[in-house]
């Protein structure tokens, strides 16, 4: 579902998160890579249980969280 430019806070069941810094290390190099945990109850409530796949896609520079079929 695509949603023309709106205050995405007044939209229904939408949060705000902050990305968080991840630091991967191997042998070489140390890197700072950014991360988005998503979890709480109310992923529930909208539909999403454990165990389930999703897909994540970018469109028109948003994340869109789907069910995998």
């Amino acid at each position: 579902m695509l949603v023309p430019d709106t205050n995405i806070s007044s939209l229904p069941w939408s949060r705000s998160l902050k990305i968080q810094p991840i630091i991967r290390i191997n042998r070489r190099s140390r890197t700072i890579i950014p991360e988005i945990k998503l979890s709480g109850h109310w992923l529930s409530e909208i539909g999403f249980t454990p165990d389930q796949r999703v897909n994540i896609t970018m469109v028109n520079n948003a994340l869109v969280i789907n069910l995998a079929k």
